[in-house]
């Protein structure tokens, strides 16, 4: 963990600062790769941009219809001889023109920590393809939404209902609306499905369960040189 040089002030306002202000974060790669992905054909994206929460944010939504938009998905994992395993994935748009689908109901797709909605797409394209309504955001701090902080939820779900409020206001959503989240979303819609009577269901993919074992994880993967003592202290400083 380093030589615990980091003060537990740095490291609360470090871990709760907004993703996309660090350049560790690998949204812009992501993005041109659904620039170059989605540029053989016209975007099937309707992009809508909405004030949201509290403190407010400006949060960059992407909604898909639901059709057949002739999207072939391929992913494979492969091992480097190394003992090392990774992830492949292929995405081809074809020409085609959609075949519209009646409209089951919507669902949220929650993208996870330093990630972005994007990162949401292929799962868009294959719900889109059984009939669903398909909506995926830029959570606070993410991606192309603004805000310098981020709260591990107490904003977050907020923020998502909000925005749930105004999409449907503006005719963009029709019940029944479920959730699927991966990772950070996944805790998300797990609260979000708690709080708010209008979610029907949720799909939680590798939640976490222990938020102080998260921020542990965290702190060593973004390299802060800081004692467990100090760590702790941080995430106390965090909470509050």
């Amino acid at each position: 963990m380093g030589l615990g040089c980091v003060s537990p002030g740095v490291v609360s306002r470090r871990l709760t600062a907004a993703p996309n202000l660090h350049s560790s974060a690998p949204s812009e790669k992501l993005k041109s790769f659904w620039d170059q992905a989605l540029a053989g054909g016209a975007d099937p994206f309707q992009q809508v941009h909405l004030s949201v929460g509290d403190p407010p944010m400006e949060m960059r939504v992407s909604v898909l219809q639901p059709a057949d938009y002739h999207a072939v998905i391929h992913s494979e994992i492969k091992g480097d001889g190394k003992g090392n395993s990774h992830l492949n994935a292929t995405f081809r748009l074809s020409s085609a023109k959609p075949d519209p689908l009646p409209a089951r109901g919507t669902v949220m797709l929650i993208h996870g920590y330093m990630a972005r909605k994007e990162v949401m797409y292929p799962w868009a394209f294959l719900m889109a393809s059984q009939g669903w309504r398909v909506v995926a955001m830029d959570l606070r701090g993410h991606g192309d939404s603004t805000g310098k902080t981020i709260s591990f939820g107490a904003l977050e779900t907020r923020d998502l209902a909000d925005m749930l409020a105004q999409l449907r206001a503006r005719g963009v959503c029709s019940k029944p609306v479920g959730l699927m989240g991966v990772s950070l979303g996944a805790n998300l819609a797990l609260h979000w499905m708690a709080q708010d009577p209008n979610i029907a269901a949720a799909v939680a993919i590798a939640p976490y369960g222990d938020q102080a074992s998260t921020f542990r994880r965290v702190a060593r993967a973004l390299k802060i040189p800081v004692t467990e003592c100090r760590l702790s202290k941080g995430f106390a400083m965090s909470e509050q």
